[in-house]
């Protein structure tokens, strides 16, 4: 199989640098486009090479001093007019959160330049899951269901949930792109159907700290479908309760359950965030700001998150109470 290619556009030529580094740490082919005066150079340069797995763009081409394109996502749907299902991720030098809702429609991701080796992971995913998408393109929604690795059961609740362009238009020229905002920005990201890690260890009356001695139990629930991120582990909550219910064949919660399984003493077992008491039964935010981190909580003591609509199928989205 021919090696992975990227294409990363940029102002700033100081980021051939950065696009160094990735080609080396990935093992990918690369090639670097420095945008600048006259775009019509940058776009014969783009387009005479093959299409290539993936397209990096800065978001920000303030620097070039002619041409139209001012911004990444603009430059973005030029773009897609010539390769419309090629993956495109977006890096900045300024706070992500500058990036709005419509102008993220147009990148399969954001990502800091300052933190852009974190992110390897992902993007080898996405150039990997698109290049399958590609080679095994799916004709209808079972094809679909084949590449997310889907379990048996889960399948009838999928196929509620989905999005009709989804279910309907496998034909449409955008579709591998509307499999991939769907899959990663809805499915694998809002637990429900997958668990991260602290999800399932609180599910299974565990410290997240303490899931590494049972994790290979589990290993068969391991999400492995199209956009497995290596840095993102995540597990079908259907197969993992049933290794649960196979290992620990008794009546009981999970969480009463985990705590049974090999390798498993007192100090392992789960708390409460907000008040030190056992068994908590959810996973919750700790307060509205931007980065706010996560923790096992029992229900009593967290609400609804105000940020966070329900969805049908998925878990709720809580955050501790005042």
């Amino acid at each position: 199989m021919s090696r992975y290619k990227f294409i990363w556009i940029d102002d700033d030529p100081r980021r051939r640098v950065s696009s160094d580094n990735l080609k080396s740490a990935l093992g990918f082919l690369g090639q670097f486009v420095a945008v600048k005066g006259d775009y019509q150079d940058n776009l014969d340069e783009l387009f005479n090479g093959s299409e290539p797995d993936l397209i990096i763009m800065d978001h920000n081409l303030e620097k070039s001093t002619t041409g139209v394109f001012k911004k990444g996502s603009t430059f973005a749907a030029f773009i897609r007019e010539t390769w419309n299902e090629c993956p495109i991720v977006c890096v900045t030098g300024q706070d992500i959160d500058i990036v709005d809702s419509q102008q993220r429609s147009l990148y399969e991701d954001v990502f800091s330049i300052s933190q852009i080796s974190k992110y390897y992971p992902t993007i080898r995913s996405i150039s990997e899951s698109f290049r399958i998408l590609n080679r095994k393109r799916p004709k209808d929604i079972a094809d679909l269901f084949d590449l997310m690795k889907a379990p048996v059961e889960d399948i009838d609740r999928l196929k509620t949930i989905m999005p009709i362009e989804l279910k309907e238009n496998f034909k449409d020229k955008s579709q591998l792109l509307n499999i991939s905002h769907w899959v990663r920005n809805v499915l694998l990201k809002r637990p429900g159907f997958v668990y991260d890690r602290m999800w399932l260890a609180t599910t299974l009356g565990i410290k997240e700290s303490s899931l590494v001695k049972v994790e290979s139990i589990f290993s068969r629930a391991k999400y492995s479908g199209i956009f497995a991120d290596e840095s993102n582990d995540l597990w079908w909550k259907s197969k993992a309760l049933d290794t649960l219910t196979n290992q620990i064949d008794e009546v009981g919660l999970p969480w009463e359950k985990g705590r049974k399984l090999p390798g498993i003493i007192k100090r392992d077992y789960s708390i409460c965030y907000a008040s030190g008491e056992d068994f908590p039964e959810t996973v919750a935010f700790i307060d509205e700001t931007k980065d706010s981190k996560r923790a096992s909580m029992k229900l009593q003591y967290t609400e609804s998150h105000p940020n966070y609509g329900d969805l049908l199928f998925f878990e709720e989205i809580r955050i501790m109470k005042s």
